[in-house]
């Protein structure tokens, strides 16, 4: 049998909902504690313990198969909020669409591969709703560049055609850049250039995901997104 683990000890709730990113998260740990959580008949998700820099961490994860979003994520974090009564805070770390705005000054130019950061500060987490129009009140040394030919940000033109956007090759000690700001969240998925626009430019958006908003209102959540696409007509895996 496994040994028991005891929930009261854990101060750090680390929420990766996608398989990809909960074995990212297991590589990062400096130790993970082998045994079980003592669960109840139909509580589904799942746990794993471990530490880093000093601290006890709780990985929560959904069941194989369970779709993510806004709605599934608020009940993951009801059930660590419900399991592990002694939490600091959370961190949500996953990928995310960049925003750039190159029209704005200065040019805030987002790039694959770069990294979104927004942190509570009192009652703003930060966040915005976008499926309700509301706002509720790095080291990098281990870090692989993805193929900047797969880099290609489209821009919407005065006629409403889409123009491919002309970008310079940044050396590779410079295509590491870290972004903080307001981040969209909200279960649809948005690829129209207008729209996207609209939502960046109302609310000063540096990006869109797709799980935070579910989760803000039961703990307090850091959210830590890196660009994997500008959620556009063009989205694909292959960065």
């Amino acid at each position: 049998m496994p040994p028991q683990l005891d929930p009261e000890i854990y101060t750090v709730a680390w929420i990766a909902p996608l398989e990809i990113e909960t074995k990212a998260t297991l590589h990062i740990m400096d130790c993970l504690y082998p045994g079980r959580f003592p669960m109840g008949r139909g509580d589904d998700y799942v746990f794993r313990a471990g530490e880093c820099g000093g601290h006890n961490i709780v990985i929560a994860t959904f069941p194989a198969g369970q779709k993510y979003g806004t709605g599934s994520a608020a009940a993951l974090a009801n059930q660590v909020k419900k399991f592990f009564p002694n939490l600091w805070f959370g961190l949500l770390v996953g990928v995310a669409a960049g925003l750039p705005n190159l029209t704005r000054d200065p040019p805030r130019n987002i790039r694959l591969g770069n990294v979104l950061v927004t942190l509570p500060d009192g009652e703003n987490a930060g966040l915005v709703a976008y499926n309700f129009a509301v706002t509720p009140r790095l080291n990098i040394g281990h870090h692989r560049n993805g193929n900047p030919e797969y880099d290609k940000f489209y821009t919407i033109g005065k006629d409403g055609g889409e123009k491919v956007v002309d970008k310079k090759l940044r050396p590779i000690s410079q295509r590491i850049r870290i972004w903080y700001g307001r981040i969209g969240s909200g279960e649809k998925l948005i690829k129209d250039g207008r729209k996207k626009d609209q939502l960046r430019n109302a609310y000063d958006f540096i990006g869109f995901e797709m799980e935070a908003a579910g989760t803000i209102n039961r703990i307090p959540v850091g959210v830590i997104r890196g660009v994997c696409n500008y959620r556009d007509l063009h989205k694909n895996k292959r960065w």
